[in-house]
């Protein structure tokens, strides 16, 4: 399936030990929904027994199970289908049991030493003897099994150091919940506590959505068991190199979020800026500057500062439309057909101007084509498209669903070719190393999408 720009695969969330786990639950993932609008679901401990409940589509209300810990998961498919037999969390019970809801409006409970998993991320090797078919995450809880409690934590340990590739995922059973990050650190989890209680997040931005505290990021590698008696770690792994995603500092992650330790509005106020910087010719070749909504904002601000050039907040989003990232829709032309919904541009503000047109990244270019029409179509004289990363030229195999790479817009394309493609006057890219510059540990970051053809 195409889409405009990379889709991260998943979010999670989870709490332990709190009377009002199912709410604070539901509240966090419904903050991550911008990591996975395909399904979701969300289970729950009480007592012996885990709750389930999964459904497609966004995050509706909150339903109607008990228990005082609870995990929660939205998710994109990377490497299997979209269906609800792959929507997440996952759950063993008795006989080493999968247990999946095939009726999505229904709930689900278990007994017998169940075990719940959720995942982000992707799975690259490690499961070849698990040969039933679907998505990593169940072949993974396949392999874990049902285990006893006391064996949970080694059996857990013993699987995940043989797996390769990204991932963060929690565990939850009757007496803990369980929380890791592959050795490399491809995909953030954090660590955060509210009312005494701890919770894990692929993002901080839901431990505050929550009312709780952040208190530190799940380092690469290690394994956290969170029980009533507190918290220990052990870890599965360490590599000498990290591998941090940098396009969750670029995209996926929500700007009031600080991942890999790095604010994340910071880092895109910066990498605004130091685009200007690389591009000075741009004071005298235009009057305002625009950003492509929601995700070019912040690094329109930067670049704005920077270059002196005053910017104009005159392309909307259209927030009462039934699309939330278009890229989610089934059809390329399903997908051109909302951005150009999704945009309205305010006219008088751009008629006869030379226009900076800035967005935080480009994959397909179907953001910026649009918005270039739109545009133009209200009388801008020249439109000048900056992109505040590298160009996108490579697919990303751990976790994050890009589009064939023959639609990448920077495919054996220079940036001539590509405002041709685009209808542009030009384009620019900020350069690897001025969008490393602007993190505090470059060279801890995975480029590979950016690394060129």
């Amino acid at each position: 399936m195409y889409s405009d720009k990379p889709r991260e695969e998943c979010g999670v969330f989870g709490i332990f030990n709190h009377k009002d786990a199912v709410r604070i639950t539901h509240k966090g993932i419904k903050g991550l929904q911008h990591r996975g609008e395909e399904s979701w679901g969300e289970a729950s401990c009480e007592g012996k027994v885990i709750y389930l409940y999964r459904r497609m589509g966004l995050i509706s209300s909150s339903p109607d199970i008990q228990g005082k810990s609870a995990i929660a998961h939205t998710r994109y498919s990377t490497a299997s289908t979209s269906d609800i037999k792959n929507a997440q969390p996952i759950v063993m019970a008795d006989e080493s049991t999968i247990i999946s809801a095939s009726d999505i409006s229904r709930l689900e409970s278990f007994s017998g030493n169940p075990i719940a998993g959720d995942h982000n991320g992707n799975l690259t090797g490690g499961l070849e003897s698990i040969t039933q078919k679907g998505s990593d995450t169940r072949k993974l809880m396949r392999k874990i099994g049902n285990p006893p409690e006391k064996e949970v934590i080694d059996r857990i340990v013993e699987i995940l150091s043989s797996v390769r590739g990204a991932y963060s995922i929690l565990f939850l059973t009757p007496d803990m919940m369980i929380g890791a990050r592959d050795p490399f650190g491809y995909r953030p989890l954090s660590l955060g506590v509210l009312d005494g209680s701890y919770m894990l997040s692929s993002e901080t931005c839901a431990i505050k959505d929550v009312g709780g505290i952040f208190k530190r990021d799940i380092s690469p590698g290690e394994l956290i068991v969170i029980t009533k008696e507190g918290l220990y770690s052990r870890f599965i792994g360490h590599e000498k190199k990290l591998c941090e995603c940098i396009f969750e500092d670029v995209y996926l992650a929500r700007p009031d979020s600080i991942v890999f330790g790095e604010n994340l509005y910071d880092f895109k106020f910066n990498c605004g800026r130091q685009l200007a910087r690389e591009n000075p010719k741009d004071k005298k070749r235009a009057d305002i500057v625009l950003a492509i909504p929601d995700a070019g904002i912040i690094p329109a601000f930067g670049y704005s500062k920077e270059s002196g050039i005053p910017s104009v907040h005159a392309i909307l989003r259209n927030h009462y439309t039934d699309v939330g990232r278009a890229f989610i829709l089934p059809t390329q032309q399903e997908r051109e057909e909302a951005i150009e919904n999704k945009l309205k541009v305010i006219e008088y503000l751009v008629y006869g101007k030379r226009v900076i047109l800035v967005d935080d990244s480009m994959v397909s270019g179907t953001n910026a084509k649009s918005a270039i029409r739109k545009v133009k179509k209200a009388g801008a004289r020249e439109i000048h498209v900056r992109a505040a990363s590298p160009p996108y030229t490579n697919p990303c195999y751990w976790g994050v669903d890009t589009p064939s790479i023959e639609r990448f817009i920077a495919y054996h394309k220079n940036n001539e070719q590509i405002a041709r493609e685009l209808g542009a006057d030009s384009v620019a890219y900020l350069s690897l190393r001025g969008m490393l510059n602007q993190t505090s540990r470059p060279y801890d970051k995975c480029v590979k999408c950016f690394e060129g053809h």
